[in-house]
């Protein structure tokens, strides 16, 4: 069967299933440690300062080990962490001290924000206690609250759940208070124990302590070695109802319209939790006006860009919909069966990517017993001649042998129109986190089929990986096959007709000192045609990455490319890059200074060889907080490209300026612009979380034309206004 050729990776495929079989005696049996949860008819009041008398019923953790940056030694600093449960909510009481709390790095006090740069704490809990799934919820001694969803190896942080926090510094440390209600998540009603871990970073020394499992290449999030939480029995969901009616009201002036459009549209989102572990949602004339904005990019090269999914809707639950070692693999998405994005988001004629109304969605996810399912199906609106339509996706994973799953996808439907396609695909996805003493192995096996009416054949896609993805030695094998007519409407592709090969190994040198690792790592990739020709190629040497325990790094690179072009592409307007063969060399140097510090900053240069010319790349960041109300940030990328069909120059320049007031109440502006599309866009929004579920926003998005002066082109301020009801 020449469309699947699966011939030439039998060994792959028995490697992986040798690695199933392996012996008992080749896996480690560490104990993992267990608590039972306090019981109280009291909840303590959530003001950060861990004085409510109801913490005297709570269970109390003090025992920890160093993560990095000796694993299994002893901690800096003390930790006391107590859990407790009246039924209807989990609470955490974690008091971090420090001898030293004029040295605790809190700059960030904002919802969502990236608190690996901060002081923090981070609890994983894994409600079906299957060793593969959860949430973790992160919190910084200011307050700012980061939930992520977890499916696997793969994690979805743009999720966000209902759940509260405060925390408090004092003399001899830092408190934090937590309350998620159990209606926030899906777990087990009839399990009496969860997965649990915790892991506190103090981040001036790069010093992370856990609860369960010292490995540094692991984190809260790996809950196949994560300890217990018992005593879970008897927690309710009540009747597991969220109501949330919103409304939206905007303005949009175009330049060239007469008209300002004016609406106020009213949206629904209902919730029902039917069981525990089960969850169907709907939503009516959604409206995502409020999301934030996508990062610009400049793109220099033949194929699509990827940007991920931010919408809220698509976001709950997303990574049950997830396939294969496509999350994992961030970098490469190319065959990706399944892309929300798809769904409500086309390109115009110009190429913008513009919304299309979702007049209704409907969703059910869950887990009941070994199965993890999802079902969604959306009713899009008439767009640019299309008429309304529904998009469907389902998907169902079993999990089996102990970290493994086995699964299956469905789509159905084409969003921008034209002939009918469906798609069907299959995966395999190993992981063992004893292997060979405690270390981690991961596999994954996947093909999926497009079907699309009028194409007779070449519609399959096909892929493997086997991945050693440990703390010292890090490696990976892989390979992913797209033939000719692979077409997923509700995908991601940007190349087809060919096979992909890669591989990548580092080694690391940790050290408990100033500087805390040595990186030294080699990776690339050959792309062929079905025929086994040669058509693109790259070789990355980077020798080394030496990084202080406070964040300070340098890194160095060398890199050679291959091109084969066989067509004629734009690399920019004006400027096309002929057919021919173009092996080229690059060389680069990044530094980053510390995030710790009042002022951080970095620079990437990167020169070589381009399409028969020459690219220089410049890129410097820097990052000014004043206090930890405020956030200053300039990016900035050059490209210098000097071809033989002439020369030019990129420019992307993004601005950020955070205002936050409190954890709940902050201003956020980014302003993006490039000389490739000659325009610009800024985006400011404030965000009050009133509670989560009980938000405002005010947005204001303005687009300009910077080819001739500066000249508006569409402006759109708008206010939404969502309210939950919780029964």
């Amino acid at each position: 069967m020449n469309c699947l050729n699966f011939g030439g990776y039998r060994g792959l495929a028995l490697g992986l299933m040798l690695l199933i079989l392996l012996p008992a005696s080749l896996r480690s049996e560490e104990i993992r440690p267990s608590v039972r949860i306090g019981w109280s008819e009291d909840a303590p009041q959530i003001d950060g300062k861990l004085s409510d008398p109801a913490w005297q019923d709570a269970a109390l953790i003090d025992t920890f080990l160093q993560v990095t940056p000796v694993p299994g030694g002893k901690p800096s600093q003390r930790t006391d962490v107590r859990i407790l449960t009246d039924g209807e909510f989990i609470y955490f009481g974690i008091r971090c001290h420090d001898t030293n709390p004029e040295e605790i790095v809190a700059n960030v006090m904002l919802r969502d924000a990236r608190l690996w740069y901060n002081d923090r704490i981070v609890i994983g809990l894994d409600t079906f206690n299957d060793r593969r799934n959860g949430y973790a919820f992160e919190v910084n001694p200011r307050g700012s609250r980061h939930d992520v969803l977890i499916e696997g190896d793969a994690w979805n942080s743009n999720w966000t759940t209902l759940w509260f926090a405060e925390a408090s510094i004092d003399s001899g440390g830092w408190s934090v208070e937590i309350a998620i209600p159990y209606h926030s998540m899906n777990f087990d009603p009839e399990s009496d124990t969860w997965g649990f871990n915790f892991s506190r970073g103090i981040r001036r020394n790069d010093e992370q302590i856990r609860w369960s499992d010292t490995h540094p290449q692991r984190f809260v999030s790996d809950f196949a070695v994560a300890g217990s939480l018992e005593g879970m029995l008897g927690i309710t969901q009540g009747l597991g109802i969220s109501i949330i009616p919103s409304a939206t009201a905007a303005r949009i002036d175009e330049r060239n319209a007469t008209v300002p459009d004016n609406n106020i549209e009213p949206s629904l989102d209902v919730f029902y939790n039917f069981y525990p572990s089960v969850v169907a949602s709907a939503t009516v004339n959604s409206r995502f006006g409020e999301t934030e904005v996508d990062d610009r990019q400049v793109n220099l090269n033949r194929f699509d860009l990827f940007f991920p999914e931010k919408r809220a809707f698509f976001l709950q639950d997303a990574l049950i919909f997830s396939f294969a070692d496509f999350q994992a693999e961030r970098s490469y998405k190319n065959g990706l069966p399944f892309d929300s994005r798809k769904i409500g988001l086309v390109e115009d004629p110009n190429g913008d990517v513009v919304g299309v109304d979702i007049l209704a969605g409907g969703k059910v996810t869950g887990r009941l017993d070994r199965f993890n399912f999802g079902f969604m199906d959306v009713v899009l609106d008439d767009h640019d001649g299309v008429g309304k339509q529904n998009v469907a996706v389902g998907r169902v994973a079993m999990n089996v042998l102990e970290e493994s799953t086995l699964g299956a996808i469905v789509t159905h439907g084409n969003p921008s129109g034209g002939p009918d396609n469906s798609l069907v695909g299959m995966d395999f996805n190993y992981a063992n986190s004893d292997f060979n003493g405690g270390e981690t192995l991961m596999g994954q096996a996947w093909f999926a089929k497009s079907f699309t009416e009028g194409v007779g054949g070449g519609e399959w896609s096909y892929g493997g990986l086997l991945e050693y993805p440990n703390d010292r030695t890090r490696w990976k094998v892989g390979v992913v096959g797209i033939e000719e007519n692979y077409n997923p409407a509700l995908g991601f592709v940007n190349r087809t007709g060919i096979r992909r090969y890669n591989a990548a190994y580092r080694n690391r040198i940790r050290r408990d000192a100033y500087i805390r690792t040595i990186d030294s790592r080699v990776l690339g990739y050959v792309v062929t045609d079905l025929s086994n020709e040669v058509k693109s190629g790259q070789f990355n040497f980077s020798p080394l990455t030496v990084r202080s325990e406070v964040g300070d790094a340098i890194s160095i690179a060398y890199r050679h490319d291959y091109e084969r072009i066989d067509e004629p592409f734009t690399v920019y307007p004006g400027i096309d890059v002929p057919p021919g063969s173009y092996p080229v060399n690059r060389g680069y140097i990044r530094i980053d200074t510390s995030r710790n510090r009042v002022l951080q900053g970095a620079i990437q240069v990167t020169t070589g060889g381009f399409y028969g010319g020459t690219l220089t790349s410049f890129s410097p960041e820097i990052s000014w907080r004043p206090s930890f109300h405020w956030l200053f940030e300039v990016d900035y990328i050059l490209n210098d490209v000097s071809l033989p069909q002439g020369d030019f120059k990129t420019h992307l320049l993004r601005a950020r300026v955070n205002v936050q007031f409190t954890p709940n109440l902050a201003w956020i502006t980014v302003a993006q612009w490039d000389n490739v599309t000659d325009s610009a866009g800024i985006n400011t929004r404030v965000h009050w979380i009133i509670e989560d579920g009980r938000e405002i926003f005010v947005v204001f998005n303005q687009g300009l034309d910077t080819e001739d002066g500066v000249t508006a082109t569409r402006s759109e301020p708008l206010v939404k206004l969502e309210w939950a009801f919780r029964f």
